[in-house]
């Protein structure tokens, strides 16, 4: 017959082992599984396990307790030093003392927790997500990409639920400048494990519409540090960084800084502020278009002062410019009539000794050429004259202006408009009205 023990018995043994072999206390690197404080006993349990690092499976694991006098004082002092509670997906450096009970089994005691081994870690992870951004020359590409002028359609990445995107919605709709904006809500847990594959997954629907968007906008409230720790995440950060729109990312508070706020186009403090950031680029891009309409119609305006000077300057040289024409005129035709008289007298005197029949015909028919010639400087002159603006004014014409500009049809002008009409004793300014 086999010797046996009893369960008891059994444990009871291993307890002496334990109690014998391992006296001391230890400090033990190890990650957070699991992790509950009862309510009633303020006492707090762990699930610790150790990952492989290439292949993250489990290679280790352990129970573990921290009684409730010690987990105040612990938990005091790590969220004190670092910004966060304790939490699952930490690494600690914790100092412990191996137990075993006979019905609870084998569990460590944890009796201290060094807190700067966990901010160490955590920074660590970042330098190596922020390191390999770098090599890969994607860190700042997001960063190169312009926000539109006018971005009034947003893409937001963040919870329905979440008061950060209630913040945002209220902030950029009731904006004091009345501008218009369309807001598009792609879903995705922003805390927990869950939030790394719902972003992306929010990406990739955003990137499958591309061309409805303007801007992307990812946005969570406040909250514990640690609660943030989600968004240090390489996929995330890859995915934004290649985005082929620009990225805001308005996530926790001021002190709050992620992977995300590395690789983003711009990073503001709150979800607040990320809609503030919109509204002003918006009201940058109103100030700049009444700048350029403020230059056109000063542009307009001088030209138009510039044609209408021009036009006096016109109308006042016409009269002196029609006497000129006119002298020149005459003074020609007096020339033209001397030379031909000059010329017919001369031709006179040498033959008239044998051209005296000729003489009378030639008399006659210089009297011919003269009168014609009277006559035609009459027309001349009588053309002149009608084509004085004085003249047809006070035929009872008029000239009629708009804008400096001449008046030709009735279908140029419209109600409202102001007109000048010129007539020869002065100027009348009228406003059109048409039945």
């Amino acid at each position: 017959m086999k010797t046996a023990v009893t369960l008891k018995e059994f444990n009871c043994l291993v307890k002496d082992i334990v109690d014998n072999y391992m006296p001391g206390e230890y400090w033990v690197e190890a990650e957070i599984f699991n992790i509950s404080v009862q309510r009633s006993s303020g006492h707090c349990y762990l699930e610790l396990v150790q990952k492989d690092t290439a292949t993250q499976k489990i290679t280790a694991q352990a129970k573990a307790n921290i009684w409730c006098n010690t987990y105040l004082k612990i938990s005091g002092k790590f969220e004190q030093a670092t910004g966060n509670r304790l939490a699952a997906g930490m690494k600690i450096l914790f100092l412990a003392k191996a137990s075993f009970h006979q019905v609870y089994g084998y569990a460590l005691n944890i009796l201290d927790i060094d807190p700067t081994y966990t901010l160490g870690d955590r920074e660590r992870r970042r330098k190596e997500i922020l390191d390999r951004l770098t090599a890969e020359g994607i860190i700042d590409l997001n960063k190169t990409l312009q926000i539109p002028v006018v971005p009034q359609r947003i893409a937001v990445i963040s919870s329905s639920t979440a008061a950060g995107y209630g913040d945002f919605c209220n902030q950029l709709n009731n904006n004091v400048y009345g501008f218009k904006f369309t807001v598009g809500l792609f879903q995705s847990p922003m805390q927990g494990d869950a939030t790394e594959k719902g972003v992306i997954s929010a990406l990739d629907s955003i990137h499958s519409q591309l061309q409805d968007w303007d801007v992307v906008v990812i946005i969570r409230g406040g909250g514990a540090t640690s609660d943030l720790d989600c968004f240090d995440s390489y996929p995330i950060a890859e995915n934004i960084a290649n985005f082929p729109l620009p990225v805001i990312v308005g996530i926790g508070h001021e002190r709050d800084v992620t992977i995300l706020d590395y690789v983003a186009n711009k990073r503001v403090k709150t979800p607040t502020a990320a809609a503030e950031l919109i509204i002003q680029q918006m009201l940058e891009a109103l100030m700049e278009l009444n700048s350029l309409g403020e230059r056109l119609t000063n542009c307009v305006t001088f030209m138009l002062e510039k044609e209408k000077t021009r036009l006096r300057l016109i109308i006042q040289r016409l009269p002196s410019l029609y006497a000129v024409m006119k002298e020149r005129q005459t003074a020609k035709l007096d020339n033209m009539m001397s030379r031909i008289g000059n010329g017919i007298r001369r031709d006179c005197t040498e033959k008239s000794h044998t051209l005296d029949n000729s003489s009378i015909r030639l008399r006659n028919a210089l009297s011919a050429l003269i009168v014609q010639a009277k006559y035609k400087l009459k027309l001349i002159e009588e053309h002149i004259d009608n084509a004085d603006p004085k003249r047809i004014l006070s035929k009872g014409y008029s000239l009629t202006l708009q804008n400096g500009h001449a008046v030709t049809r009735a279908d140029m002008l419209k109600d409202g408009d102001v007109i000048t009409t010129h007539f020869a004793d002065g100027n009348v300014k009228s406003i059109v009205k048409n039945n």
